[in-house]
């Protein structure tokens, strides 16, 4: 348990500083014109993964944390308190609770979801051009699979959802058949691009992880970069004209989405599956369309030196884990009510100091070893932490 916990401590550092600059640099808007958005849009998904596992793997390296934490380090995780007979310590509370409510926020997520989809299954489209114009659509498309399309006034905008049922739902809005292509084309580009299973793990990662500042920021982001990577591959072989025609529709239907008490209740309800229309946002997919580039510039030095960093980041997060390191204590004993106490790979780790004195540590006590024993030691699994 407690490998697990600093392996987890060690991979949220390491995470949370690629998404700092992940994020700067895509608040610099860094090169979403040509082919390295796809490499960003990776680097994004990555380190999302990278999170969810946050286990140690047996090749890192330990490495001490300024012995200014140990203090934390003591009250949080050595100090055990008694309740009704049961032992505990805080970091145990911790995570407990935030385990319990990533389980909540994550059980009425998915009630959500599942229940506006079931809700909007009731409004089957009864607009014959709306239906024809899908299948059209789909089949210049070459998308496979059969889409449901409904249409509801529970929805401002046009919604595309489900995970293993492809299904778009429109608002009760009158469109033209040019509209309507634009719209379907926008969708359907998001099932081929397989956005929607990104999605809903993004919004699971924010729920679950809800303790974590950054998977907000993160899942924004990468929200707000499937929006512009859909309008980059929809309007890749546009003309000029037909660009303008496509970011008109967009247009319209956000200048729409705020119209109607009754219409702004429920799309609340839609949060799960709807997108973010900000205006910095449709600013920024407007410009990005009408200054796409035809003609795909290569990587870059810029590209290279992300790539590095998100390499440094991602093996750094697996190579090196942060451990506390208590000078050798006085005392060779660890108190316990029967005398003894198991050290294994778990709860304790080895220190070598500069003077070549060899410690095994565990909860806070050292003991000395020789050689000998180092060498069993890490073929047991031990960490060997040098000062």
């Amino acid at each position: 348990m407690e490998n697990f916990l600093f392996s987890l401590l060690t991979s949220i550092f390491w995470c949370s500083f690629f998404f700092v600059i992940l994020h700067i640099a895509r608040k610099k808007r860094y090169d979403t014109r040509n082919r390295n958005s796809d490499v960003l849009f990776l680097f994004y998904l990555l380190f999302f993964v990278r999170i969810f596992l946050p286990f140690d793997i047996g090749i890192a390296k330990a490495v001490p944390i300024p012995s200014v934490f140990n203090g934390i380090d003591t009250a949080l995780r050595l100090n055990t308190y008694t309740i009704f007979q049961y032992d505990f310590t805080l970091i145990s509370v911790i995570g407990l609770f935030c385990f319990a409510v990533g389980c909540i926020k994550t059980f009425h997520f998915l009630f959500r979801y599942f229940h506006i989809q079931k809700l909007l299954s009731y409004f089957i489209c009864p607009d014959t051009t709306a239906r024809q114009m899908l299948i059209t659509v789909q089949t210049s498309m070459k998308l496979k699979g059969k889409i449901h399309l409904f249409q509801s006034d529970l929805t401002q905008t046009p919604i595309s959802y489900g995970i293993f049922k492809k299904k778009i739902c429109l608002p009760s809005v009158e469109f033209s058949e040019k509209e309507l292509s634009n719209i379907f084309i926008h969708e359907l580009t998001h099932f081929k691009n397989k956005d929607l299973p990104i999605k809903f793990f993004s919004k699971l990662s924010t729920c679950f992880f809800w303790w974590l500042p950054f998977t907000y920021l993160i899942s924004k982001d990468l929200e707000e970069f499937q929006e512009i990577r859909c309008d980059l591959c929809v309007t890749r072989s546009m003309s000029r004209q037909q660009k303008i025609s496509y970011l008109s529709t967009i247009q319209r239907l956000v200048s729409g989405s705020g119209k109607g008490k009754n219409l702004k209740a429920a799309n609340g309800s839609l949060t799960p599956l709807a997108g973010d229309s900000s205006r910095n946002l449709l600013i920024e997919r407007f410009e990005t369309v009408i200054q796409q580039e035809d003609k795909q510039k290569s990587f870059g030095l810029r590209g290279i030196l992300l790539a590095f960093t998100a390499f440094f980041c991602f093996a750094g997060s697996y190579l090196v884990v942060f451990l506390p390191f208590y000078p050798p204590s006085k005392t060779e004993t660890v108190p316990q009510q029967d005398g003894t106490r198991e050290i294994t790979s778990e709860n304790g780790y080895i220190s070598v100091s500069k003077d070549g004195k060899i410690y095994l540590n565990s909860n806070g006590y050292s003991f000395e070893i020789d050689q000998e024993f180092l060498e069993l030691s890490e073929q047991s699994g031990f960490r060997v932490l040098y000062e």
